[in-house]
């Protein structure tokens, strides 16, 4: 288990050390956690550098740190690893803010005060089966079958989510409707809806997995209707900068050998400003006029779309 210690308090460190090496050290809970390799940071900023380069089995997580202190440690954190689990350190006092933070997706706590090897390491094991099992409710219920992007259910929940860490955060949102504009197979190009199922098929997994490789790192990736997808990206990039990159990424997928079909998209964009509120509603109805008004004009390949909800 690869494990990343979020804590500034010497004390406690020692603490923490001596437990992770007794159960390093005992037989019985080598069999629940087997090669625990912790990682050390005492600052929420090295904390989100080392997530952002390295993937955890999971997070123990002192909120009270010298650059971040409450709630707002936690939702940070997550926002960079919003699929691991997170165990909060907590003084006696703050009982009720761990509590609280379990309410905000932390999956366990521990008093300082109290810890030893055996709750620890009951803690770790929970959090992590814990967050397995709701990964994989979540990966049954929100997924689409035909390119494992989120379903709309699943994208509209995920957009909810982003939003309301966006505004404690006070991070701008970025909200991308695209859909797949034109498919050519063999030189041939066709219309959409005359296209049989095996090549709507290809199609649309080409078409997403462009669209994962563009944005997966930094948002996430939606098929919200039978042509059409979303990206949700939270203190992105300016929008300009968004379609620059998709723009490219088209560019060169249409100029490989390797893949099957030609694509075009159709993109319009909504963006919530750092400090600003919109409504989840109030984007997609801003994303949606953006892509009516661009099909007014002279649509280029990333530009107009039809209401990105519609099917």
């Amino acid at each position: 288990m690869k494990l990343l210690v979020v804590e500034n308090d010497l004390d406690d460190l020692f603490l923490l050390q001596e437990a992770l090496t007794e159960m390093a050290e005992s037989p019985y809970w080598r069999t629940w956690m087997r090669d625990v390799k912790p990682v050390f940071a005492d600052r929420l900023d090295d904390s989100l550098r080392l997530l952002a380069e390295n993937t955890f089995d999971a997070v123990l997580l002192d909120l009270f740190l010298p650059d971040s202190t409450g709630l707002h440690t936690l939702l940070r954190l997550r926002a960079e690893a919003p699929a691991t689990p997170v165990v909060v350190l907590a003084s006696a006092g703050d009982e009720a803010l761990a509590i609280s933070a379990v309410r905000e997706g932390a999956q366990d706590y521990l008093i300082k005060s109290e810890l030893d090897c055996a709750p620890l390491a009951r803690a770790l094991r929970g959090a992590v089966e814990r967050q397995r099992m709701c990964e994989s409710l979540r990966r049954l219920a929100f997924l689409d079958p035909l390119t494992s992007c989120y379903n709309l259910t699943g994208f509209l929940a995920l957009c909810e989510h982003d939003l309301a860490i966006s505004a404690r955060l006070e991070m701008s949102a970025v909200l991308l409707l695209v859909e797949v504009a034109s498919m050519e197979f063999d030189r041939s190009p066709e219309n959409a809806r005359r296209l049989n199922r095996q090549h709507r098929d290809t199609a649309l997994l080409e078409a997403s997995e462009i669209l994962r490789a563009v944005f997966d790192r930094a948002g996430a990736v939606g098929r919200l209707g039978r042509d059409r997808f979303g990206v949700v990206l939270i203190d992105a990039r300016p929008p300009h900068e968004l379609l620059e990159d998709l723009d490219q990424a088209v560019q060169h997928h249409n100029r490989s050998t390797v893949k099957r079909c030609r694509l075009q998209f159709h993109a319009g964009i909504a963006r919530l400003a750092a400090q600003g509120y919109r409504t989840l509603d109030e984007l997609i109805e801003s994303a949606e006029a953006s892509l009516c008004e661009n099909r007014r004009g002279m649509p280029g390949p990333m530009e107009s779309s039809a209401s990105a909800f519609a099917n």
